[in-house]
């Protein structure tokens, strides 16, 4: 499985939860998690290599406010050698 590391700048503790979504539905891959950060590290897991991955990824803040976004994450045309790889995330509000 491939992975991808999204820095964010929040002001705020929040808390995340994702969905990878598979090439079929029953291939979907979540993940949540409960500890409050601020300004976290999140380490998407379970992207495919070679392909347009989507995501949903919803912040949760301490009061309970929320907000998702959807992201694609581009692992296409990638050389998976032993160089660095660079992958392009667009989020659409």
């Amino acid at each position: 499985m491939l992975s991808a590391l999204l820095r964010t700048d929040i002001s705020t503790a929040v808390r995340y939860n994702y969905t990878v979504f598979g090439k079929t539905a029953n291939a979907d891959f979540s993940y949540s998690n409960e500890e409050y950060h601020v300004s976290p590290e999140i380490i998407i897991v379970g992207l495919y290599a070679d392909y347009i991955n989507n995501v949903k990824l919803t912040v949760t803040t301490e009061t309970g406010e929320s907000e998702t976004v959807s992201l694609t994450i581009d692992t296409s045309e990638m050389d998976y050698g032993n160089v660095p790889l660079k992958l392009t995330v667009n989020i659409f509000d």
